[in-house]
């Protein structure tokens, strides 16, 4: 699993262990039967301290300050690879936007738009989240934030 986070560190830590189980189960073992394999594979809560370990030494360190704060390759990209940053302006009252181009079509084409901003929970250096909503077949549809130093 710690190969697998090496290989993918912004892939959630349980979805890694599913895939591995999953690949491990179908693959089988030479001269073991199913029930061996899957008696053989450690249960998820007996592994993932290590799994989130291995991670956070993967997670790039946060900058002291907003002017050095850059978000390149896979963690300005989405789990099947689109780029997810659609802008980063300023430097100590900086604006980072987040969603796909997916999302902004849809969301210049609907009728109804929902936002919504928090203080409460925004990452270090960030004063504030806000959120973009749009409905998408009858179905309301979340897919871009953005972080505020600002207000």
């Amino acid at each position: 699993m710690k190969e697998e986070i090496s290989n993918n560190p912004t892939k959630p830590v349980p979805k890694a262990f599913k895939e591995i189980r999953r690949s491990v189960i179908t693959s089988g073992i030479q001269g073991a039967t199913n029930s061996e394999i899957v008696d053989a594979i450690p249960v998820f809560t007996s592994i993932k301290s290590s799994g989130y370990r291995k991670k956070m030494k993967m997670i790039p360190p946060l900058p002291s300050k907003l002017c050095d704060l850059t978000i390149e390759g896979d963690w300005r990209s989405t789990n099947d690879g689109r780029d997810f940053l659609l802008g980063s302006e300023g430097n100590d009252e900086k604006i980072i936007i987040f969603g796909t181009d997916g999302f902004l079509k849809r969301l210049c084409s609907s009728e109804i738009v929902f936002m919504d901003g928090t203080f409460k929970s925004a990452p270090k250096l960030f004063m504030q989240i806000y959120t973009l909503h749009c409905f998408v077949m009858g179905v309301m549809a979340g897919g871009g934030h953005s972080w505020a130093a600002g207000r």
